[in-house]
């Protein structure tokens, strides 16, 4: 479980101060897809980015599965970050890696035994519907296979919970059908618990089960997504509907919908389901941003 406690983010500089996020209060329970929906600049990506500590929140706490973890550092940060696996709108591959090796990197980098670490990357290609793509480079996949590698990259410490930031922005409505149904599986599946931000109501439809509304650095409406989208109580929840429209999702439709690569029966090896590995990860979002991607995106060290 993830629990956000009074948390409030503030931007400091030379030309003064920003409120990113104020007096946060936010539960998401095992088994969750949680999804935080605002317009652009309402602290959504800072929100997230305070989960795994990307950024440090200037007062409250991050309190996962019991432990208060807002002060963590060193080993501890590093250990915590391989229950958290992230994923970014931009991918963020590494070009000179082809998709196996990008998949690896993350347990490469900590000196595991090559053979599992080839056994593991293997497994989750398979998993995201990519098998036949190991040896190929970033440049010659579409954005909805590359988005497929840094899922899997992101799975493959065997994390807990799944962050991720505006992971279908970049994609076309087929692709982003098909990478959705994929996060659902992975929730079902793999039982891992899923926090996601969009902009996008049609997303939060789609495969959300609770929804948060993010507005002017707070939460101002939350609850079950079949409530919030019943009985909207505030103005910018009713704005965020509206778009909704001949656009919207529906998990039906998810379900029926498949991009390049179909996910109509994604196979599931035994191998993958309810296990934990104490492989540290990278140091960026537990395995999914490589060291030179934006420096938005790098953990960095403690």
């Amino acid at each position: 479980m993830i629990e956000l406690r009074g948390l409030s983010k503030t931007f400091r500089s030379k030309h003064g101060s920003h409120e990113a996020l104020r007096d946060i209060d936010l539960t998401i329970q095992d088994g969750d897809i949680y999804g935080i929906i605002g317009v652009s600049g309402a602290g959504k990506s800072t929100l997230i980015r305070c989960v795994n500590l990307l950024e440090r929140p200037t007062s409250g706490a991050v309190i996962i599965d019991n432990d208060n973890v807002t002060n963590f550092k060193g080993y501890k940060l590093r250990n915590l970050r391989t229950k958290i696996g992230m994923i970014f709108q931009d991918f963020s591959l590494f070009a000179q890696r082809n998709v196996l090796e990008n998949v690896m990197f993350p347990l490469e980098i900590h000196r595991g035994s090559r053979a599992d670490a080839l056994r593991r990357g293997r497994e989750l290609l398979e998993l995201v519907g990519l098998a036949d793509k190991e040896k190929s480079y970033p440049s010659q996949l579409s954005g909805g296979q590359q988005q497929r590698v840094a899922i899997a990259r992101a799975l493959v410490n065997r994390p807990q919970y799944l962050l991720c930031d505006e992971a279908t922005s970049a994609l076309d409505s087929l692709t982003t059908n098909s990478i959705l149904e994929l996060l659902s599986d992975i929730n079902r599946e793999l039982s891992v618990t899923i926090l996601l931000i969009t902009h996008e109501m049609r997303v939060i439809e789609a495969i959300c089960n609770k929804v948060a509304v993010i507005h002017a650095a707070q939460i101002v409406e939350r609850g079950p997504t079949a409530s919030v989208f019943a009985a909207p109580k505030e103005q910018i929840t009713k704005q965020l509907l509206s778009t909704l429209g001949s656009k919207m999702l529906s998990k039906e439709g998810v379900s029926r919908s498949g991009g390049a690569a179909s996910e109509a029966s994604l196979p599931w090896p035994s191998s993958l389901s309810g296990q934990s590995t104490a492989t540290s990860t990278l140091m960026s979002s537990s395995g999914s941003a490589p060291p030179d991607s934006p420096p938005e995106h790098s953990l960095g060290g403690p």
